[in-house]
């Protein structure tokens, strides 16, 4: 177990965001709050006035199918991750009040309460990274089974059985569980009330709209054809009660399967869904572009009881963004209904100067019967002129380019492959397929492709087994294109490397080396990166080490003024030996694909990142000397600060205003003993600490 030292907060009362109730089973029961975020993660909030923060993710690790919503100005005490995946782990997101950091094995009592670890899995019984854990409070026992946890191991086995009675305590009177699709609801949730006898189950994950409707026609279906008695009861969008035909036991409540911000089950649940842009008095493409003055038909969805005299108060802190108007009426909104507001749309002017980036809109939603709810949503400001096409099937590593760059996204399994024309309006485009192995780059994306670099297009490709589909397994026109446009030759389909060496000389990477994730940083298998050779004029960018076998190229048609750079291998595998690796990796290389010799400040302004962003120091450790980069969208004020592990102040590193961009810092530790030390980036609303180790 880790603990922090900063701003202690163990009796935070005030509840600025509206939880559920949990409503106690019996008398003595302590009052418990759920407050779901999305995907794994949620907040409990114990009448102690202890918060405990579980699973905070990266904000889309999956897309935007698949929020993990920001906490706000809640500060969580306690936070517990099941296991380090993206999508359950993302210590940049760590709020500064969390006190008790518990991964692995730890436990904890603090102010009556305990939390100590659960393995229920075969295949996690003995592995430190994958835990679940034990929440007992004044004898109220609740349990949160993870990702990895959900796969409940077979009771019918009697050690299992053993073993399960061992672990779990006699009396189970909550359990969040990871329930992983509708086909897995029912064998799972018959195992909870036959052996394990919860009186209440939460399921948990990033539920749409759609797959919720699938899941309730698959419970009737289950009633009218299997002997079910499912009973389904509609309550904030989604709540069921389930008993079954051959148990007595108590009915499971199910909560919320879908991300709620609400205060009450008498109240509306009102929460934003969309947006439409007009600019039409502008260049009319559909995008807020400098000093243009757009409209913003923004829809809202009530999930609950119908909502009556509905408006949003609308705040925006980008200084490029200039709101003309800021409270909306949407009138009256019925339960399960949309509405937006066509006839008096949110009015906002861009600053003439402006560059592409992300925005943040705040909203503040009020109803009648004190009904206030608070939610946000990003739009792009400005036109990107660069072009991700996300072709690698729905995976989700899209992100780390989006967390880069400000690229306008295709996304080849929702939309199909796209035209020559879309490609053709970019300056540049990235084509990533991630780890695909099935189709890595289908006919018809292959003639697209051919048609923008006989063009002079500008184009990336990254992603493992682009050459083994193509060679190792292709078709002899598959051949053909590999040798013809991305002019390599297929070697072998995978390599034991973790880093990758750039070359002597050339203008993207030389001097760099990459270490590469050996094991997957998302989702999939990112274990199999394939090993090409350059077919000439083609020349080799990276080497893999060991074996200094080929491991990227990039390719300049001097007729048609194309050029292109291939990796055997995603971004999404980059992961150091600098944090910002990857990003840095992409801004050099869009430069040499731009045409340009050096990353002048227009690249640099073009590939801003679109967020907040401290790196982790490099060095670190270090013994004397490590430097520190940060990022952010807009000019403003920026303060970074040294603290102990007493979490006391030791020195301003930084304290002024900056421009928009990435900015550095040396820090020269001569003067301090060894030990580990936090610094805290402040900037705005945004603030994030990290820690390095000084070795004296």
């Amino acid at each position: 177990m880790k603990r922090n030292n900063f701003q202690p907060n163990f009796f935070v009362v005030v509840l600025l965001f509206s939880f559920s109730c949990i409503a106690p089973l019996n008398a003595q029961d302590p009052d418990i709050f759920i407050h779901y975020l999305g995907h794994s993660s949620f907040i409990i909030y114990f009448d102690n006035g202890l918060y405990v923060l579980v699973d905070y993710g990266t904000s889309n690790s999956y897309g935007n199918d698949s929020p993990i919503y920001s906490i706000g100005d809640l500060k969580p005490d306690i936070i517990t991750y099941s296991h380090k995946h993206q999508d359950h782990y993302d210590p940049t997101r760590m709020p500064d009040s969390v006190q008790y950091i518990l991964t692995d094995f730890d436990t904890l009592s603090l102010a009556g309460l305990n939390i100590r670890p659960v393995r229920t899995s075969e295949t996690s019984t003995s592995v430190k990274d994958n835990s679940s854990f034990i929440f007992k409070y004044k004898g109220f026992t609740l349990i949160h089974l993870g990702d990895a946890q959900a796969n409940i191991m077979n009771i019918n086995n009697e050690n299992n059985r053993n073993y399960l009675k061992q672990i779990f305590p006699e009396k189970i009177d909550m359990l969040l569980v990871t329930i992983q699709g509708v086909n897995r609801f029912i064998p799972e949730a018959e195992v909870f009330i036959a052996f394990l006898q919860p009186k209440r189950i939460i399921p948990i994950h990033y539920w749409s709209r759609q797959y919720k409707a699938e899941f309730l026609t698959f419970l009737e279906e289950q009633n009218q054809n299997a002997g079910k008695n499912y009973q389904i009861e509609r309550r904030l969008g989604a709540k069921y009660a389930m008993s079954t035909s051959n148990t007595s036991t108590t009915p499971i409540q199910v909560i919320s399967l879908e991300p709620a911000i609400f205060s009450d089950f008498n109240l509306p649940d009102l929460r934003y869904k969309s947006l439409e842009l007009d600019d039409s008095g502008g260049n009319n493409n559909g995008r807020a572009d400098a000093g243009e003055t757009v409209n913003l038909v923004i829809t809202l969805t009530n999930y609950w009881i119908d909502a009556k005299n509905v408006s949003a108060i609308f705040s925006e802190d980008d200084p490029e963004v200039q709101l003309t108007n800021s409270v909306i009426n949407f009138g009256e909104i019925c339960m399960d209904q949309d509405q937006c507001n066509a006839e008096d749309p949110l009015s906002f002017s861009v600053s003439p100067n402006s560059i592409a980036h992300f925005t943040t809109f705040h909203l503040e939603i009020t109803a009648d019967s004190s009904y206030t709810a608070l939610d946000s949503f990003q739009t792009i400001i400005g036109t990107p002129t660069i072009l991700l096409i996300d072709d690698d099937d729905g995976c989700g590593y899209e992100t780390c380019y989006t967390e880069a760059l400000i690229p306008e996204t295709w996304d080849v399994s929702t939309k199909g492959y796209p035209a020559i024309d879309l490609l053709q309006g970019y300056d540049s485009v990235i084509w990533s397929t991630g780890d695909d192995r099935k189709s890595s780059l289908t006919s018809e994306e292959q003639a697209v492709i051919a048609t923008f670099l006989d063009n002079g297009g500008r184009l990336l490709i990254c992603g493992q087994n682009i050459a083994f589909d193509l060679d190792g397994e292709g078709s002899a026109s598959d051949s053909l294109f590999l040798a013809n446009y991305l002019h390599v030759q297929f070697v072998a389909d995978s390599i034991d490397a973790m880093v990758v060496l750039g070359i002597t000389g050339d203008p993207i990477t030389d001097g760099m080396f990459i270490s590469l994730a050996k094991t997957p940083t998302g989702e999939g298998a990112k274990t199999s990166p394939d090993i090409i050779r350059p077919i000439e004029p083609e020349e080799l960018i990276f080497k893999y080490i060991p074996g200094m076998a080929g491991a990227g190229v990039k390719y300049e048609d001097e007729a048609t003024g194309s050029r292109l750079v291939y990796l055997p291998f995603g971004i999404e595998k980059i992961i150091g030996p600098k944090a910002n690796m990857a990003a840095d990796f992409l801004e050099i290389t869009l430069t040499w694909l731009s045409g340009k010799t050096t990353i002048d400040e227009e690249l640099k302004q073009s590939a801003l990142r679109k967020n907040y962003w401290l790196s982790q120091n490099y060095p670190n450790p270090f013994n004397s000397s490590t430097t520190i980069q940060y990022s952010i969208p807009h000019d403003g004020f920026v303060s970074v600060r040294l603290y102990n592990l007493l979490g006391e102040e030791l020195t301003t590193l930084a304290e002024e205003i900056k421009t928009a961009g990435t900015h550095k810092i040396n820090f020269d530790g001569r003067d301090y003993p060894s030990g580990i030390y936090f610094y805290q980036l402040q900037a705005g609303r945004f603030t994030v600490t990290k820690k390095f180790l000084l070795l004296r």
